[in-house]
């Protein structure tokens, strides 16, 4: 989902205190906010934002978007990975689990797992992704960029493998996406494609 959000003029969006489930990131002169909690997306203008700190903790504050001195640090954390085969079973659970996920918008819990990636892409990482690539076609579900984002980084999650789960946009009109990223290489999309969003960014 996405609402217009109109605030007074703020700090730089990199030094506002965004909350842990908060991802943002700047197109065009525009600030996306990404809301993990409610999975809802936020704008405003940058060049209409005022040095008016006290307005901005107000309304971000309202919307729970600012980092709370009482916020949990481990929030978006990594979990730590399973160790062991990912077969058949383990891509099923997998797809469950997205599909869960989006039902409930549980992405917080996504983003503990999706997380903390290593810093290259290992042969093995590779193999269970074309895995999953082969089994896709089994669950009955037609194809999300962030449900096959969500079930492969699950996947990849049970055979031990970490992968870091990206959300990204563009205005013009505004769009969405998300893909799975190791060692900053996209395992799971068309890099040329992606090229065409710019990457939101956490705390």
């Amino acid at each position: 989902m996405h609402d217009d959000l109109e605030l007074g003029r703020c700090e730089a969006p990199e030094l506002v205190p965004w909350a842990a489930h908060v991802r943002w990131a700047v197109e065009n002169d525009i600030l996306y906010v990404l809301d993990l909690r409610q999975d809802r997306y936020l704008s405003l203008p940058v060049s209409k934002l005022r040095a008016d700190a006290t307005a901005m903790e107000r309304q971000f504050n309202a919307r729970g978007l600012l980092q709370a001195q009482t916020e949990r640090p481990d929030l978006a954390t990594a979990k730590a990975p399973r160790t062991g085969r990912a077969g058949f079973w383990s891509f099923w659970r997998a797809a469950l689990w997205a599909r869960s996920v989006m039902k409930r918008r549980d992405l917080v819990s996504a983003a503990r797992l999706l997380s903390g990636a290593g810093a290259v892409v290992s042969a093995r990482a590779n193999d269970h992704v074309t895995r999953f690539r082969n089994w896709r076609p089994f669950y009955p579900r037609a194809a999300s960029c962030l449900f096959d984002s969500l079930a492969l980084g699950r996947f990849l999650w049970s055979a031990g493998v970490r992968s870091n789960l990206i959300y990204a946009v563009r205005g013009g009109p505004f769009s969405a996406h998300a893909w799975l990223e190791i060692g900053g290489s996209i395992i799971n999309d068309d890099p040329e494609y992606c090229a065409g969003f710019t990457p939101m960014r956490g705390p």
